[in-house]
């Protein structure tokens, strides 16, 4: 991610800078108070005029700007513009030095020379001072550099407008020695200059000392750019009405508001203040923008201001003041996109040139003022307040023009306002869009203000393509921001000649120059997922060389104008400032294809996550924010009755993990826990999240050495289990520090109930959970396998992984209030743990609980009695609840997901047949927290149907999440329809594997994680498993590995690798099955079963004595291995 603060050498800069125009300011006061000073009894006899006075010294300080400037731009862009500072900074010291002896010797002739040289210096600096920041930042940060250099150069004016009125006073109007502090202000922009780093000169430009011939090509090369002109006109505009500003303003106080020279000076300082707060406001509008909808806001506020001062009574000095300030914000708002601007528009070798011709507009605009000021005084004999008028409504016809010239960067700038307003808006990729090349965008489409925040998200015009049909049902202010945009219509049921005009369109607008953006999925999604992408926008680029730009819109699904609750509706305290992210992709060649560029998009789902996790709270927080949303609300109930709430839950897991605390040592990283699912499970769980700790689920199923294993590679000294869950359970290795359930949550005082019940009512959630800050990547839980090899490998989940996964899972199954999810499947379990456990609590829905997923008849009830609405469990277990539950029981079913092995065709027929609801497979792994891809139900909304399932198919990659298929071998991307290895990218992906680096780098690549499947992808995303590139088999939901169960087959009969191998094959029950092939003729299906009674593996791992063959020998290949492959092909022939 690009780091957006301004590097060390531009804040040096910054201060040269500031040094500089203070100087100016408090010179040329001192020089303005000297001259009427020694010209005061000639003022008063009528022999002359302050008008007069300020106009010549507005004058002499602009003059030399108009002849210096034109060749000032010249040296900027041919020597270091470092290099040029600081001399200039020399020269600056030394003619301060002269003008101290021109006010101590009282001379008006070395005073005005004195300017002319100050002004000379400035005119050499100009080009240098702004050509310079396209060097240290990049055009991203051009707004906001350009906003802080606004914002010093005016705190310079305050400081300068502020300090000559009080050094003339402090030293009774002793000016030479007043003037020494711009010794002192030279001597430190000298040192400042010197911390700058060095830029590069450019010896092979040439220097042409022409000036008003390089200044006049210059312009003429301006002129090509209409909006580059605009731009320099309306600064030179601006300078002409602050110089006149500045000035006119001491003659106004005198004559309208009975103020000194002195006093009136600080009616321009509440300008300059408003000046620095407009400028940084505008720099905080643009963001990485430029925002030109400001200009004209700002040139209307600025007439009206003055008009205020143009029409105001005499002696209202407090609304003279307030109309001063407000003029100055105006200002800051109106300079900073047009300067932003004039540096982006500028080629990089002309910077110098066109920053000296725009510098030159503005200086004919400051000469102009001095004049305006002379003939407002001296020929129309009018007043300073007149002038102001005047001023009003040539700026009143300013902010006219740019609104008849510019109305779409208005209507931008106003849309602008409403997203930053309504959305936490975040723009990432923006390098990837050209400057001012054409170049086609393809997005995702999401919501019905997709477009209004990809216009808003940079600064370039775009031309839309849009929906025929929206237009047609939009109402006339929307009809109208279309046309004004020139959005090109476009619908997918036009005859073929007007959809090939459209396509051509949007082809010329392209040839034109223009960003041209598609939303190539045809509709906004109604389920979340993203919709396939259509053809069209390859025939809009097809032989060209216009680049493709994948966008991704992240976060607006869900927000008020997405389809997640039906159809759009206001929301507004659930949608106000939510977080919305739009990502500009790498550029894409004109001949990708059509699922490239939808892969591609896919793959920036990825980086909206990562966005995210720079402000993601750990799992405790989240948990404890949505106990308090929901305090009063059914949290937790399981089939012994107990009911617990929000709130209550929280308080219990508080209690325990204080109690947790006093029974274990600080340096326990992992806590282990052996309970089966319940509130009691879940309070363990939520406890040792709570305390920052690690939570290790340990699998009560596995044979006791992997439950060994488990905990010692976790470390593991304590273990939460309960007395009566372990009197069910054989003997199992447990920690030295056992913990019991009963004995933590009992004699509960009623005081240390109410202590903390005010903890988790009010203390702030971040306190609560302690001082240390929990970062996203930090482990939350440590997952483990059945001990599928020798060793049961852990996997490291953090607090992003599932809080993604949940967020990724809720996003397309969008949970209402009443649903209540049916939880069956062990906290040791990935989808248990994740889907079934953590999704609900941090989702506000109730969830009911059953420790045995096998007891049909128990979950019935319990369904039945609580209205169970989401169930998600494993093909076997759903196979028992068709059987076993009564159809009234899951009446309430509206989602049933089922993962961990394949479901059967005739297992979806039979649930289907007797619930009425079709059950939908989803896939996942342990590493993948768990769920990375599911099938949805079709649906309707606004008549428009969007398919979520397919036969055969296990669904499509949740948001936020990519896939896809590379070829086994070479790693190469494979087109849609080919068989190869299925990688999968997002938050969701794990830490790593505990403990075996090797094992983890071998898994995961650039982000993408193996998951060791082979499987195919359709053009639309719906993507099918056809095999395994292991020998691994998906069992009752774990991973069992054949030469595991080889091994300790082989160990029981003592027999050799060559007399026993186990392969799998299709099973319609279980989704597959182990099957024996070996050679021991003694063996018969009793001995196999006494054999396999006697043997300590889990049950999953023994194979039916039925599906044992006997062979006279194991089949080999020619290389001398075994051959599985003609195993497995007989095994399914019996």
């Amino acid at each position: 991610m690009k780091n957006n603060t301004l590097p060390k050498t531009f804040w040096w800069h910054n201060l040269t800078q500031f040094g500089g125009a203070m100087n100016d300011n408090v010179f040329k006061l001192i020089m303005v108070y000297a001259l009427m000073a020694w010209n005061l009894d000639a003022i008063k006899a009528g022999e002359a005029s302050s008008a007069t006075i300020l106009a010549l010294v507005g004058l002499t300080f602009a003059l030399p700007f108009l002849i210096i400037v034109p060749i000032a731009g010249n040296f900027a862009d041919r020597f270091s513009k470092q290099g040029m500072i600081v001399k200039l900074k020399i020269s600056e010291f030394t003619i301060m030095a002269f003008g101290i002896a021109a006010l101590y010797f009282e001379s008006s002739p070395m005073l005005y020379t004195t300017m002319l040289l100050m002004s000379t210096q400035s005119a050499f600096f100009g080009p240098c001072k702004l050509g310079i920041i396209p060097e240290m930042v990049d055009s991203e940060r051009l707004s906001k550099a350009n906003g802080s250099i606004q914002l010093f150069t005016f705190i310079a004016i305050i400081s300068g407008t502020v300090l000559a009125p009080q050094l003339s006073t402090w030293t009774h109007e002793n000016f030479s020695l007043a003037a020494c502090v711009c010794l002192l202000i030279a001597a430190f922009g000298l040192a400042t200059s010197l911390k700058i780093s060095p830029t590069p000169p450019h010896p092979e430009r040439h220097l042409s000392l022409n000036g008003f011939g390089s200044v006049f090509k210059t312009f003429l090369e301006i002129r090509k750019d209409g909006f580059l002109t605009l731009a320099v006109l309306a600064l030179a505009v601006f300078y002409l009405a602050a110089a006149f500003i500045q000035l006119n303003v001491i003659d106004y106080g005198a004559q309208h508001l009975g103020l000194t020279p002195e006093q009136a000076t600080n009616l321009f300082l509440l300008t300059a203040i408003g000046i620095g707060v407009g400028s940084t406001t505008a720099g905080w509008l643009s963001g990485r923008s430029i925002e030109f909808g400001i200009v004209p806001i700002g040139a209307l506020l600025m007439s009206l201001c003055l008009g205020v001062l143009g029409t105001l009574s005499e002696g209202n000095l407090w609304l003279s003041a307030i109309s001063m300030f407000v003029l100055g914000f105006a200002s800051g708002l109106f300079i900073v996109p047009l300067e932003s601007f004039v540096q982006y528009r500028s080629p990089a070798d002309r910077v110098g040139a066109i920053q000296a011709a725009s510098s030159f507009a503005t200086w004919i605009g400051i000469l102009a003022a001095s004049a305006f000021i002379y003939i407002n005084s001296s020929i129309l004999h009018a007043t300073a307040q007149h002038g102001f008028f005047l001023l009003a409504c040539m700026l009143l016809a300013l902010a006219l023009f740019s609104l008849w010239v510019l109305p779409d960067f208005f209507v931008k700038f106003i849309l602008m306002l409403v997203t930053r307003f309504c959305y936490r808006f975040r723009v990432r990729g923006l390098d990837n869009l050209p400057a001012n090349e054409p170049a086609l965008l393809v997005c995702n489409h999401v919501s019905l203000m997709d477009a209004v925040l990809i216009v808003t998200s940079q600064q370039r015009r775009v031309r839309m393509l849009m929906s025929r049909e929206y237009y047609d049902d939009a109402g006339w202010l929307t009809k109208k921001i279309v046309k004004l945009a020139k959005v090109i219509l476009i619908h997918s049921h036009d005859n073929p000649k007007k959809l090939l005009k459209s396509l051509k369109t949007a082809r010329t607008a392209l040839d034109e120059g223009y960003l041209v953006c598609i939303f190539a999925e045809g509709h906004i999604t109604r389920t979340g997922m993203m919709r396939p992408f259509k053809q069209g926008f390859e025939r809009i680029v097809k032989g060209t060389d216009y680049p493709i730009i994948p966008v991704y819109i992240g976060g607006a699904w869900g927000s008020v104008a997405s389809f997640q609750q039906g159809m759009p509706k206001i929301r507004l305290r659930s949608d106000f400032r939510y977080p919305v992210s739009v990502h500009f992709g790498t550029p894409l060649p004109a001949t990708s294809t059509t699922f490239e560029v939808q892969q591609a998009v896919s793959e920036l789902s990825v980086d909206s996550f990562e966005l995210v996790k720079e402000d993601r709270k750990s799992l405790g927080h989240e948990f404890i924010q949505s106990a308090r949303r929901n305090w009063s609300k059914l949290a937790m109930v399981d089939s012994t009755g107990r009911e617990l709430k929000f709130g209550e839950l929280l308080i219990a897991s508080l209690i325990l993990r204080d109690r947790l605390r006093a029974n274990t040592t600080k340096e326990e990283q992992s806590i282990g826990i052996l309970l089966p699912t319940g509130s009691a499970s879940a309070m363990a769980n939520i406890a040792t999240t709570l305390d920052q700790r690690i939570s290790v689920n340990l699998n009560y199923t596995a044979p006791p050495a992997s439950v060994k294993s488990a905990q010692e590679q976790c470390e593991i000294r304590t273990v939460l289990t309960s007395r009566k869950f372990l009197e069910v359970l054989p003997e199992l290795p447990l920690a030295e520090n056992v913990l019991y359930m009963e004995d933590l949550l009992k004699d509960i005082s009623s005081g240390e109930k109410f202590r903390t019940f005010l903890k988790a009512r009010i203390r702030p959630a971040r306190i609560l959970l302690g001082t240390k800050r929990i970062r996203p990547d930090e482990v939350t839980t440590i997952l483990f396998s059945s001990g599928s090899t020798a060793e049961p490998k852990g996997v490291m989940l953090s607090h992003h992984n599932l809080l993604s996964n949940i967020e990724s899972f809720r996003s397309v199954v969008s949970p209402k209030r009443e649903d209540v999810m049916l939880a069956t499947l062990p906290f040791f379990h990935s989808f248990g743990y994740t889907v079934t456990f953590w999704f609900p609590l941090i989702s506000g829905i109730t969830t009911a609980c059953h420790t045995n997923p096998l007891e049909g008849e128990k979950i019935g009830k319990l369904a039945e009695k609580y209205k169970a609405s989401i169930l998600l469990t494993t093909p076997s277990f759903l196979l028992a609840y068709t059987r076993k539950i009564k159809p009234e029981q899951f009446a309430n079913l509206h989602y049933v997901f089922t993962g961990a092995e394949k479901l059967q065709p005739r297992i979806a027929s039979m649930f289907e047949k007797k619930f009425g609801i079709h059950p939908l497979e989803g896939y996942g792994a342990t590493e993948l927290s768990p769920v990375c891809a599911l099938s949805l139900p079709n649906v309707e909304v606004d008549n428009l149907e969007e398919t979520g399932n397919r036969e055969d198919r296990l669904g499509r990659a949740l948001p936020g999440m990519a896939m896809k298929i590379v070829h086994p071998e070479t790693g190469e991307n494979l087109a849609p329809g080919e068989e190869g290895l299925i990688y999968i990218k997002g938050p969701n992906v794990m830490v790593g594997y505990l403990k075996k680096p090797e094992l983890t780098q071998s898994v995961l690549h650039d982000g993408w994680y193996d998951t060791g499947d082979i499987g195919l992808m359709d053009p639309d995303g719906f993507f099918a498993i056809t095999g395994r590139l292991s020998r691994f088999s998906k069992l009752g939901g774990e991973m069992i590995s054949h030469g595991a169960v080889e091994k300790a087959l082989q160990e029981a009969l003592k027999l050799g690798p060559d007399a026993l191998a186990v392969v799998a094959i299709d099973d319609e029950r279980k989704g597959e099955k182990l099957c024996v092939f070996h050679n021991a003729a003694e063996l018969n299906e009793d001995a196999i079963r006494e054999m396999l009674k006697a043997l300590d593996i889990p049950n999953l791992w023994k194979p039916n004595p039925k599906d044992w063959q006997l062979v006279d020998a194991l089949p080999l290949l020619g290389t001398g291995k075994l051959d599985y492959r003609t195993m497995k092909e007989k095994a399914a022939q019996v």
